[in-house]
């Protein structure tokens, strides 16, 4: 996972703490995708590990990508902050909580439903074209190249990802 971080990222500044001052911080983190930025790294990290039988850590215990469907809807489904949670998987910003006393609470459900999310959207458009929108994430390109690529909205993405793990709200999998 961390390998892959440093392989996929583009020279700085590309986090939005990267950038000289808050403002300019803030308008990154705004439209930065945080889900595609750990969900990929744990895709690829799951990939490789699968492929070649070498073990990859596991901090959530999430139990690599035969799984990460279901663990995300039932980490999901128990989770008191699901909405909110479920809300930033897909689209830009970040999940406030993860950078407070509340990360352990919300990283466990919230790193099983990017992985799960980016496997979804690997899926629809092929790991070369997801790859392919690392670069274009400091460009601010990354959602169009991605609509791009699937012929659909990224809401359409994640409404077939919400539906297909049955995390609409008031629908318990």
């Amino acid at each position: 996972h961390e390998a892959s971080h440093e392989l996929l990222v583009p020279p700085a500044p590309f986090y939005p703490f990267e950038h000289s001052d808050s403002m300019a911080e803030e308008r990154a983190a705004a439209a930065f995708p945080f889900w595609l930025s750990e969900g990929l790294p744990d895709y690829l990290a799951q990939t490789a590990a699968d492929a070649t039988g070498f073990h990859e850590g596991d901090v959530f215990e999430i139990g690599g990508l035969a799984k990460v469907d279901s663990v995300c809807a039932a980490r999901l489904s128990a989770s008191n902050r699901k909405e909110e949670i479920r809300d930033r998987i897909g689209r830009p910003g970040r999940l406030a909580a993860l950078f407070t006393t509340d990360r352990d609470e919300v990283a466990p459900v919230y790193y099983a439903c990017s992985q799960s999310f980016t496997k979804h959207v690997v899926a629809r458009i092929g790991l070369p074209a997801v790859v392919g929108l690392f670069p274009r994430i400091p460009r601010g390109t990354w959602r169009a190249a991605l609509e791009s690529a699937a012929g659909e909205s990224l809401e359409g993405i994640r409404g077939a990802w919400i539906a297909a793990l049955h995390l609409a709200p008031g629908v318990q999998k």
